[in-house]
């Protein structure tokens, strides 16, 4: 009959217990380890593309929308995030300027997000082409211009803020302390975990637990344990 309800883990125990299984410990969190260096080695600089295009009625920023305006220019670039999704709408803007790609390498690395009070809205695009993230950009808002035109009569599309590119450079260190910790908490996991199928009995205090006498003497270290519920 197995007694792992009744283990009491004191501090001593666990120090033992770690001390026995450290290779473990090394050899897990060594391997996880390596292998978060690993992808740190190989992560490159990436680049974001921001753009911002405004789609009021007027010239002038400031002008008041209601909410009901706001609600229906939101609804609006909505659209306009599915449209420009489609891959023959990215095709055609690609080849009208002769940009040598694809629309699957473009649509996934496409982002928007609508102001809550203006009818603004901000377009990013993520690649690790420097150079091409711009010029992407730029080719998908010249064409947003000449679409919103024609979707919306009364609207005045422009970009009111050029596309600008910045450098995304991975934190590679907190990658690697991530994955060394990820290594750690596993090893003891593990650990505790195999202790707790393990049914050996390893202590006089254990002992006393399974047997209703008191024990006398110590276990012996070189021999085996003493199996809870074998007669």
């Amino acid at each position: 009959m197995k007694f792992m309800d009744e283990k009491l883990i004191n501090f001593d125990e666990i120090v033992y217990l770690l001390k026995k299984k450290i290779w473990i410990l090394i050899l897990i969190t060594g391997a996880i380890s390596c292998l978060g260096g690993y992808k740190a080695s190989i992560m490159t600089t990436s680049y974001q593309a921001t753009a911002k295009i405004y789609v009021g009625r007027g010239n002038n920023l400031m002008d008041y929308y209601s909410q009901n305006e706001i609600q229906y220019y939101n609804e609006f670039m909505n659209t306009f995030n599915e449209i420009i999704r489609v891959d023959d709408f990215l095709n055609e803007t690609l080849k009208k300027y002769k940009i040598n790609k694809s629309s699957w390498e473009v649509k996934n690395s496409l982002g928007f997000s609508a102001s809550e009070n203006t009818p603004i809205f901000t377009v990013t695009y993520n690649t690790s082409d420097m150079e091409g993230a711009e010029q992407v950009l730029t080719a998908i808002c010249e064409e947003f211009n000449e679409q919103a035109k024609t979707i919306i009569p009364d609207a005045k599309p422009r970009i009111i803020d050029s596309t600008k590119v910045y450098p995304i450079v991975p934190n590679k260190k907190k990658l690697m302390l991530m994955y060394f910790g990820v290594g750690v908490i596993f090893s003891l996991g593990l650990i505790f975990f195999i202790d707790y199928l393990d049914d050996t009995i390893k202590s006089n205090s254990r002992l006393e637990k399974v047997l209703p006498v008191p024990v006398l003497g110590n276990i012996p270290k070189h021999e085996k344990g003493f199996k809870g519920g074998r007669e």
